[in-house]
């Protein structure tokens, strides 16, 4: 209710007034001093093969790419023509001289003259095969490259014509020239002359190659034909709207499709038709509004089909002979009539284009540009009187409008009156028509059987085709504030709600639903895809399938995922229009890409309202949004995508003014402070090569696009330093510091929709060298010489080390005799200890048996003889066999035993195969010894001793039954023994005490 009061309070009161304006003919760009450039004194435009806009005023030349401009200031004489040739080359005029642009550093360069001298030069032109003439008082000169200057060419049957040289244009071969009496036509290839006499002309403009249009000096037009010799005037009473002033100037003629022509004049641009002879004042569109068409100072048609003219506004240009999508707003005059904010739109049976707007509803003339606007009446007892209205249809007769509050309506537009739809009788009524006034309308819908259904915040309701018949229509979800609907052709209905999507059949039951659409459940578009498919717009859209097991969506168009979807459309191609948040695509399916169309392709800088689109039935599309009206055919728009030219035109390095300019032509050169430093090849040819210190490179690249700017995003790749692309934003440089010595080659491309990528055609090569000390030649001496040195003071190391060595192994060879010596001296005087023991107790056994036994007391003494010679026979040996020591081990204990019978138990398992293997002499025999020396011997605790072999080691193990007090027991000889075998065996002697026994390792030999 109070939305109903604030749309009341602000109703328009205003009867229908007809208003009449001209939809556009073109959709033009606007170059102005916003852009940086100048056009309060431009003569002339051209536009050269690399895309560079080039202007001439009287003194200076700017050159601009549509973000950057260059100014060359021209001394001397005021410029009058510029020409660009096929090769590119830009060529500019002066009354006495001609000049050829060479690069940025060295600017323009004079072209010498050779023929009759001095005259005085005006227009240039330039030929199918690239040759350049120029006119001047005296006649024609041609260009000769190989001499490099410009010869007098004569006219044979003119051969002393004086000329007007204001005055030469052409049209392919055919070349258009005269003085103030007569005006001729000249063919350079057939040398084919033709004249017409025309008096006080004033500028020309070729129509055909046998026709042109001349104005003279009163500012009248004429139609010269050069095969018939007729001239025929051009009436102003032809120009409608009625001109100004009737007299002007014809500059350009450009050929549209046949019949029609476009007139660049100084009164403004003109539409010609060639069969009634009529021109009719173009209307030029800038951004949804008209651009006053008043005087064009000059105009150039480019090879790419672009008209540039020179108006009041600036610089316009667009491309005749395309369709463009076209954009109206606060549409005549004063905008009054109009409302921008446009909710649905429909057609009628006449042709007429229906507007629904936030203040009422508008009927467009597209034949005429006729509008006229119905507004709602404040008046408490009118029948309109909500200002906006959401939904609109035509039923073929009357116009069913939705308006936010009041209720649905009729309206004719014969009687032009609007009325109620038919409501039930009685309380029923009364009540459906309470709930409908107080209801917010967002779209009517037409179904198959000619019935409208009306989606609204609180339900939706039922409108009978012919009767108006209105009732509610109740299903499941109809209270979700139903926001679009699309119908297959089996009846089935999708909604898209405020909550999700609907599924009905054709008697509006619900069938399925879906009310888990993410981040919004908002549905605000659809387009049936087939009986059991729809795409339902949301926040991005979805791929909607009915199923037996209920809905089925997936997400497609991923780029598309972040935007509110207002349109969905399909075109008679197959092509999808879309309406988003950044504008209108189009999608095809067939090559699945994704075209992006906005303000700078003149769709409105606002959102498409859901459900602003009607399709007429000449094959145009109108759609709506909160800034106007769109209206195109899908069919004649032509791919936007175009192939970016970028450019890499310079190099700076390091901190300093030095620039490196790239140029065409021209060799690369160093400057600085105005003097040439260095002279470079050209990018075409080998790597810019720069010195070891010169290591910080900025690049600076361009691309040549005047639409929107904006748009343009720009990617850059340093091979060399890195290969993969980084993005570089609207920038046109890009600096690297601190680079490595090495090569490198420098890649940049643009973008319009960061899609698709145009790289440049080739790439910026340069090469660092290294310093001095990091090149192979230095590298290589520097490693002669160190090595070198390095071998000699290796050698002299080494030999150092021997002397060294050799006294150190001298030293150690002394140490070791010196230490064998010592050991050998311990173990002699161990010997020695141990004879005097042996003998003393030998001879105490040998005397008990002499008295006891003479026979064993002989065998004792053999015994006692052998181990003596053992003894005395290695004395000076290092080492014996093992058979050996084990044989005298053997008779020792014999010996022995003789003293201490059974209380001396010795068992020795030792296998033959170890008998080869070395052992100091008396080993054993001290170790026996020592373990008689130690223990208690008695007939119940006999001393056993054991020996044999382990891991290669000699094990002597005995058990343990210490005596008290030993005499003469310091383990000296132990100790000896373990120092004789560190010096024989790198293993050692190994001694393991126990409670209970006694063992001792000896490492064989």
């Amino acid at each position: 209710m109070i939305r109903f009061l604030l749309f009341l309070i602000t109703a328009l009161c205003l009867l229908p007034k007809p208003c009449r304006a001209q939809l556009s003919d073109f959709n033009v760009q606007l170059l102005d001093e916003g852009d940086g450039i100048r056009t309060s004194n431009v003569l002339k435009m051209v536009k050269d093969r690399q895309g560079f806009l080039w202007l001439l005023s009287p003194r200076y030349l700017q050159r601009f790419d549509g973000q950057n401009l260059k100014r060359f200031d021209i001394q001397g004489e005021d410029l009058l023509d510029i020409a660009v040739d096929l090769e590119g080359r830009i060529w500019v005029s002066t009354q006495s001289s001609v000049r050829l642009y060479i690069n940025d550093y060295k600017g323009f360069k004079n072209i010498g003259i050779e023929g009759p001298l001095p005259t005085k030069f005006n227009v240039i032109q330039v030929s199918s095969d690239n040759k350049v003439w120029i006119i001047s008082g005296k006649g024609l000169f041609v260009y000769e490259p190989v001499a490099g200057v410009f010869r007098h060419h004569v006219i044979a049957s003119l051969p002393n014509q004086l000329f007007y040289r204001k005055i030469f244009q052409k049209l392919g071969d055919e070349y258009f020239l005269g003085d103030t009496h007569t005006l001729f036509s000249y063919n350079t290839k057939t040398k084919r002359v033709r004249s017409i006499a025309f008096e006080s002309v004033s500028v020309i403009a070729p129509f055909s190659p046998d026709i042109i249009w001349a104005t003279n000096a009163r500012l009248q037009i004429f139609e010269l034909n050069f095969k018939t010799g007729k001239v025929t005037p051009i009436s102003m009473g032809r120009f409608a709207p009625k001109l100004a002033y009737p007299f002007l100037e014809i500059n350009t003629i450009i050929p549209l499709d046949h019949p029609e022509y476009l007139i660049n004049t100084s009164q403004g641009c003109f539409k010609y038709n060639r069969t009634s002879g009529i021109f009719t004042k173009a209307t030029l569109y800038h951004y949804g509004s008209e651009l006053a068409n008043n005087e064009i100072y000059t105009s150039y048609y480019d090879n790419d089909k672009i008209l540039w003219m020179l108006g009041q506004q600036g610089i316009i240009f667009f491309r005749p002979q395309w369709h463009t999508i076209s954009w109206l707003r606060s549409y005549s005059p004063k905008g009054s009539g109009w409302n921008n904010n446009i909710r649905d739109i429909a057609g009628d049976h006449e042709g007429n284009i229906w507007l629904a707007t936030a203040a009422g509803i508008s009927q467009l003339d597209p034949r005429s540009g006729k509008v006229k606007s119905f507004h709602p009446d404040s008046h408490p007892f009118s029948t309109f009187q909500f200002p906006t209205v959401q939904g609109l249809v035509f039923d073929g007769k009357n116009l069913i409008l939705g308006p936010g509050a009041g209720g649905p309506l009729i309206f004719s537009p014969e009687s032009q009156k609007f009325e109620k739809p038919v409501f039930p009788p009685g309380q029923t009524g009364l009540r459906l028509k309470t709930k409908t006034d107080l209801d917010y309308i967002y779209s009517i819908y037409t179904l198959a059987d000619g019935n409208h259904l009306v989606l609204a915040d609180a339900s939706c309701y039922l409108i009978e085709k012919d009767t108006y018949k209105i009732r509610e229509a109740s299903f499941k979800g109809s209270d979700y504030i139903g926001q679009t609907a699309s119908q297959d052709q089996t009846g089935h209905i999708w909604i898209g709600t405020f909550k999700g999507l609907l599924y009905l059949d054709k008697n509006l039951r619900t069938v399925q639903s879906d009310t888990t659409f993410f981040p919004s459940r908002l549905v605000t578009a659809l387009l049936t895809r087939n009986d059991s498919t729809v795409w339902a717009g949301s926040v991005g859209i979805y791929e909607v399938t009915t199923t037996a097991r209920g809905l089925i969506k997936k997400r497609i168009l991923p780029e598309l995922d972040n935007q509110q979807i207002t349109v969905l459309y399909q075109d008679k191609t197959g092509n999808i229009w879309i309406g988003a948040d950044d504008g209108l695509y189009r999608y095809s399916e067939k090559d699945k890409k994704l075209e992006w169309f906005d303000i700078w392709d003149n769709v409105q800088n606002k959102q498409l309202n859901p459900g602003s689109l009607y399709e007429s039935k000449n094959g145009m599309v109108y759609m709506g949004g909160n800034n106007g009206l769109n209206y195109f055919e899908p069919l004649k728009i032509k791919s936007r995508r175009q192939d970016l030219n970028v450019l890499i035109t310079g190099a700076r390095i390091n901190q300093d003014d030095s620039l490196f300019q790239l140029y065409k032509t021209e060799s690369l050169r160093q400057m600085q402070g105005g003097n040439i430093l260095k002279s470079q090849p050209t990018l075409n040819e080998k790597p810019l090569a720069l010195d070891w210190h010169q290591n910080s490179v900025e690049i600076r690249y361009v691309t040549t696009y005047f639409q929107n700017t904006q748009k343009l995003k720009y990617r850059y790749r340093l091979t060399g330093l890195d290969t993969s692309w980084v993005a570089n934003g609207r920038n046109n440089s890009v600096r690297f510091s601190s680079l490595a010595p090495g090569n490198y080659s420098f890649s940049v491309a643009a973008s319009l929709d960061g899609i698709t990528w145009n790289e440049t055609r080739q790439p910026f090569l340069f090469s660092i060298s290294p310093p001095i000390w990091k090149r192979a030649w230095f590298i290589i001496l520097a490693l002669l010489i160190s090595g070198s040195g390095g071998y000699y003071l290796f050698r002299s190391r080494v030999k150092t080390i021997q002397r060294q060595q050799a006294k150190l192994y001298a030293l150690q060879n002394k140490a070791n005799a010196l230490e064998k010596e010592k050991v050998l001296a311990m173990y002699e005087s161990l010997k020695q200890q141990l004879n005097p023991h042996f003998l003393f107790n030998s001879l105490t056994s040998l005397d008990s048996l002499i008295w006891l036994d003479a026979k064993m007391a002989s065998t004792f003494l053999d015994e006692l003889s052998r181990t003596y010679r053992y003894i005395l026979k290695n004395r000076e040996n290092e080492l014996v066999s093992l058979s050996d020591e084990l044989e005298f081990a053997q008779n020792y204990v014999k010996l022995q035993k003789t003293r201490f019978g059974e209380r001396l138990l010795v068992n020795i398992d030792v296998p033959e195969d170890s008998n080869h293997l070395k052992i100091a002499p008396v080993t054993l025999q001290n170790l026996i010894e020592n373990a008689i020396k130690h223990n208690v011997m008695g007939y119940d605790s006999p001393l056993e001793i054991d020996i044999f072999i382990e891991d290669e080691m000699l094990v002597i193990h005995n058990n343990v039954n210490k005596k008290n007090f030993v005499e003469t027991s310091n383990r000296q000889g132990l100790n000896n023994l373990v120092s004789l075998y560190r010096y024989l065996s790198p293993r050692p002697v190994e001694i393991i005490e126990k409670a209970s026994s006694f063992t001792v390792k000896i490492p064989l030999v």
